[in-house]
């Protein structure tokens, strides 16, 4: 396994400068307890701090795409993890565009398992105010709930084998999953059309249940995503040079989506670039031999937001990318899933990158809450550059993910003592990652006994078929 090689906080910052990079550290965190204001409409959210819960899917659903256990166990932790949001896993809105036999799937047969859902969640907010009644002024008041809503696209797999479900062609995809183009199937202008109405419903479920708003899932390569970067999708009206086009299908979603729910908070992740050069991507114009962006263009992104922005929309959580694809530009780790290749470049360059983004975001949408993303490779030294950024405005939130997986309750110690406890953190070993990819429930292997025992039986089984 790979190295984490920083003793301190001044090592990193030590390499830091070396390496020419534009990132800022700070050791006063108490910004990262600050609440904030969001707004939708006419109507305004109160965020207790700045720490978001981002969806990392546990695979744990029952084959009708049902809350299960371990469901519930997980998100029961993430209601003691004091975050400010917790932003629920990937939820598709079709069964045939799960990305995974076990991924959650919400319909009227099962609207009841999602609010007991909820009430897990609850179960675990219940214990944090007992555990944190002594603590004046408490950060840790009601977070928002933020469901994903998402359709897998080209990745789509709800049994055993894939089913692609494309926007478009993509032979650089295609050939780095092991795709059969011939089996895959480009989806119609007509098809579209009906999975926005599988949206809407949804949408209207999740309401229903009692969650405090969604995310229409744009980012990682997943067919809203790959809509907007679809310039190679012929004869459509979703796709094309024309941006108006690739843009819609989900501008179509937001409009109504705004109108019909105006309590709901709409927001969404989006990708800041796709990493994949024209005409296969949003945002990337060229990368070079080792794959590496060298060349991104956020001019169709900003164009993109100032709509969103037009409609309502002033919350958007940034992502980039895509974790099938090159998996290190925006979940940076130490070591690879099954020792596969490592990234062409250091993790802080990857991390870099993002906030160079966002910056730019930044300057260009003052009003827009932003969500950053790619910290948790940071580990304990996390809140640092975190507090850094948001000190002088990179973005307002910190996301993530793996951490969440590893250590939800983080906020809290940092509250308590000013620092995370490095036995805790998440060590970016990509585990979780192997036991997406071995079709198991996910979580953490290293911190978590439940998932190590998971891990150990189902790696044995995934040795056993691939041994041939």
């Amino acid at each position: 396994m790979g190295k984490f090689t920083f003793d301190t906080l001044e090592e990193i910052k030590t390499k830091i400068t070396e390496l020419g990079l534009n990132l800022a550290c700070s050791t006063n965190t108490s910004n990262l307890f600050e609440p904030l204001k969001i707004s939708f409409n006419s109507t305004k959210f109160w965020v207790p701090n700045r720490f978001v819960i981002h969806p990392m899917e546990g695979f744990d659903a029952t084959k009708e795409g049902s809350p299960t256990d371990l469901t519930y166990k997980r998100y029961e932790r993430y209601g003691t993890s004091g975050t400010g949001i917790v932003w629920f896993e990937a939820v598709s809105v079709l069964n045939e565009g799960k990305s995974n036999p076990h991924q959650l799937y919400l319909n009227n047969h099962n609207k009841q398992k999602f609010k007991d859902l909820l009430t897990s969640f609850h179960k675990g907010r219940i214990y944090l105010q007992k555990h944190i009644q002594n603590f004046s002024k408490s950060p840790f008041g009601e977070p928002l709930k933020i469901l994903q809503l998402t359709h897998s696209g080209r990745y789509s797999r709800p049994k055993v084998h894939r089913i692609p479900l494309c926007a478009t062609k993509n032979h650089i995809l295609d050939k780095a999953m092991n795709i059969d183009p011939e089996k895959g199937i480009i989806v119609s202008d007509e098809y579209l059309e009906n999975l926005q109405d599988a949206y809407y419903h949804a949408i209207q479920l999740a309401e229903e249940i009692g969650f405090d708003g969604v995310d229409i899932k744009s980012c990682h390569g997943y067919l809203v995503s790959e809509l907007l970067g679809a310039y190679t999708r012929e004869n459509s009206k979703f796709g094309g040079e024309s941006f108006k086009n690739r843009q819609r299908f989900l501008l179509d979603i937001i409009k109504k989506a705004t109108r019909e729910f105006p309590k709901l908070l709409i927001t969404l992740r989006l990708n800041l670039f796709d990493s994949l050069p024209y005409p296969y991507g949003m945002g990337t114009k060229k990368i070079n031999s080792k794959g590496i962006p060298i060349s991104i263009d956020l001019t169709e992104l900003h164009a993109l937001i100032a709509r969103l922005e037009s409609y309502g929309i002033h919350t958007v959580s940034f992502s980039a990318g895509n974790p099938y694809f090159k998996p290190y530009i925006s979940r940076p780790f130490v070591q690879n899933a099954f020792n596969a290749k490592e990234p062409p470049e250091p993790a802080l360059k990857s991390i870099a990158r993002i906030i160079d983004c966002l910056r730019e975001i930044s300057e260009h949408h003052p009003k827009l809450v932003r969500i950053s993303t790619a910290f948790s490779w940071f580990r304990q030294y996390l809140p640092f550059f975190a507090a850094g950024e948001i000190n002088r405005n990179s973005f307002d939130c910190i996301g993530y993910g793996r951490m969440a997986f590893a250590y939800p309750d983080f906020p809290i110690d940092l509250y308590k003592t000013g620092k995370l406890n490095p036995k805790m953190v998440c060590i970016t070993c990509s585990k979780c990652t192997e036991l997406m990819r071995m079709g198991s429930a996910t979580g953490c292997v290293v911190r978590n006994d439940i998932y190590t025992a998971i891990y150990r039986r189902e790696y044995s089984k995934y040795i056993g078929r691939n041994s041939n």
